[in-house]
């Protein structure tokens, strides 16, 4: 760079000399850039993929395969012939990892249960889960046809929650006793109580705490409360909940 000799022509030239350097002390910084979004792995031919408009995570993926290109793989090939339903359905998850916007699939899905129908057909149903919290009304399901292909996976789940603080601002007791002001009664001591994941579509997941009315008990509702703010985030009757005493997760 020309530096021009005089008063106006030596600040005009340390002015951009200053610029420069400054430009070149940010390029060589260390500041974090946005993380490339990955394309999704190739699908075979014929499959349809149709994502959450709102959460952007898979919601159907079908077709007559799914799982063909796997069957190059010896170890896959004797899951298929073992009738190894949960074990398809994970490898195949594995296989498609990228798909699925979860950062760790085999960790975050763990098994509810499998069924089969009078085709011989299995549908592994896993619910989703984030550091051993259960994420409520979250989980995705693998169908298999009765040769123990995969033709279709659907459900309602969401991307793995990775700005989530895990711990709890209010303990268990500070939540029985706000859901004890929310329906105007006496903290339940004896109401089981769980520390799950409540995310909605439209709205960021939150830590909240999950109250269960009194075991065998009719009359009562589950009531979640945000773990940080204590404010009622969902109510429902026992009934809708099956009156549950004992709860799934990480209990107080």
């Amino acid at each position: 760079m020309e530096v021009r000799s005089g008063r106006d022509g030596t600040t005009l030239g340390l002015a951009l000399l200053g610029m420069a350097l400054a430009i070149a002390c940010a390029a060589g910084s260390s500041a974090p850039t946005a993380r490339a979004a990955q394309p999704d792995p190739k699908l075979p031919a014929g499959a349809e993929l149709t994502r959450d408009p709102q959460t952007g995570t898979v919601r159907f993926l079908k077709g007559p395969d799914l799982s063909r290109d796997l069957d190059a793989d010896p170890a896959f090939k004797a899951t298929r012939a073992a009738g190894d339903a949960e074990g398809v359905a994970r490898a195949f998850l594995a296989h498609f990892a990228g798909l699925w916007r979860l950062d760790d699939p085999s960790a975050e899905l763990t098994k509810r249960r499998i069924d089969v129908d009078r085709s011989g057909a299995s549908h592994v149903r896993l619910s989703q889960v984030w550091r051993g919290l259960p994420v409520l009304d979250a989980e995705l399901i693998v169908h298999l046809d009765r040769d123990r292909r995969v033709v279709l996976v659907n459900g309602t789940y969401f991307a793995t929650p990775r700005d989530l603080d895990p711990t709890p601002a209010l303990d268990a007791a500070a939540a029985r006793a706000a859901a004890a002001r929310a329906t105007e009664g006496e903290p339940c001591a004896a109401c089981a109580t769980d520390l799950v994941v409540f995310a909605e579509r439209r709205a960021a997941p939150r830590l909240a705490w999950r109250i269960a009315a009194p075991k065998g008990q009719i009359k009562g509702e589950e009531i979640l409360i945000d773990a940080r703010k204590g404010d009622v985030l969902r109510r429902l009757p026992a009934a809708q909940t099956g009156a549950r005493g004992k709860l799934g997760g990480k209990g107080r």
